[in-house]
């Protein structure tokens, strides 16, 4: 299910960032994805990579509420 980032706010409530190596060059790519988990809670969970491959990882526990 997808929410309306106009009736529902995202607030991050953490953030984690495992690094397996530095990146190389001037650009991360960011592949996310977000899940809800039907209590007014989430998670996203970031692949992060360089030009080489892949660099490491984010995750982030959300609060979901309504505006």
């Amino acid at each position: 299910m997808v929410l309306d980032p106009t009736v529902f706010i995202f607030i991050n409530v953490d953030l984690t960032v495992i690094l397996q190596r530095d990146p190389v060059g001037d650009w991360i790519l960011l592949d996310a994805v977000s899940t809800t988990g039907g209590t007014g809670t989430g998670l996203a969970q970031t692949r992060l990579s360089d030009q080489s491959g892949d660099v490491g990882i984010a995750v982030q526990t959300l609060l979901i509420a309504p505006r």
